[in-house]
């Protein structure tokens, strides 16, 4: 239980420290993690499992779309806002069917804006594609 407070703390540490470019890139990690994991509980046939990973991700994702800033991001922001959109509604398909073939389109975009955002801010890309 000590380790898990330990990485609980440090984990919230990392995200109170990380700056504005840093936090979505941590929200765009943890969709595509979500997501793995709606995959891995659907194939284990884990329900509830699938279900909270699902509503964790179609949050995470809801959030990154709740802090785009319109007026200075104008086209860019309109743009990220589509997708978002796009991606919720392709994880609340994918969960209502519980087909993990449907996972693959949605995670394909997020790993997508999550490679491009680290390129364009000097990351290198941990998210590998499924």
């Amino acid at each position: 239980m000590q380790a898990y407070q330990a990485a609980s703390r440090y984990h919230e540490t990392k995200i109170r420290t990380a700056s504005p470019t840093r936090l979505v890139l941590l929200l765009l990690e943890g969709a595509v993690r979500e997501i793995d994991r709606a995959r891995l509980a659907i194939d284990a046939r884990k329900p509830a499992a699938a279900g909270e990973a699902f509503s964790r991700a179609v949050a995470i994702v809801g959030e990154l779309r709740s802090v785009l800033d319109h007026e200075r991001g104008g086209e860019l922001a309109a743009n990220l806002a589509a997708l978002y959109t796009y991606v919720q509604r392709a994880l609340i398909e994918a969960n209502a069917a519980r087909d993990p073939a449907q996972l693959a389109a949605p995670r394909r975009v997020l790993t997508e804006l999550l490679d491009g955002f680290r390129t364009a801010f000097g990351e290198e890309s941990s998210c590998r594609a499924a």
